[in-house]
């Protein structure tokens, strides 16, 4: 996505852009207004920021579109009222965008890099014991 692209997001665009890393993880922001994305990062929080420099040339997709509605609006002043910290496990970025859309501050790609660790670690497990037998 480019900055031709910005006149058509709408306010409930979920935006995203690959990580590097291992999981690969994606990063993720809400457009909540004209030109405006909601994002949560490690040290800043969650916090308000142009889509400019959430885009800053890198290769941005649109995840969803869910439109905006007062309930959404509401979710986001209560956020901006009180904006959490970036915590990986309980309020990441995707978690922040879920709580704006859903209701829930949910996470599934934390829930898909420990489940991806956890057959890692039973991997490494019975290979241990495959030896030690």
């Amino acid at each position: 996505m480019n900055a031709d692209y910005e006149p058509a997001l709408q306010a409930g665009d979920v935006l995203w852009y690959q990580k590097n890393g291992f999981p690969p993880v994606r990063h993720y922001a809400l457009v909540v207004r004209q030109n405006m994305v909601l994002e949560n990062i490690p040290g800043a929080g969650e916090r308000l920021i142009w889509l400019n420099a959430f885009l800053e040339g890198r290769e941005v997709f649109i995840e969803q579109r869910a439109g905006w509605n007062p309930q959404f609006e509401a979710r986001l002043q209560a956020i901006l009222r009180n904006p959490k910290k970036y915590d990986l496990l309980t309020r990441n970025c995707q978690g922040t965008v879920n709580e704006i859309i859903l209701g829930r501050a949910i996470s599934p790609q934390v829930g898909a890099a420990a489940g991806i660790a956890a057959l890692i670690g039973l991997g490494f497990l019975l290979i241990g014991a495959s030896k030690a037998a």
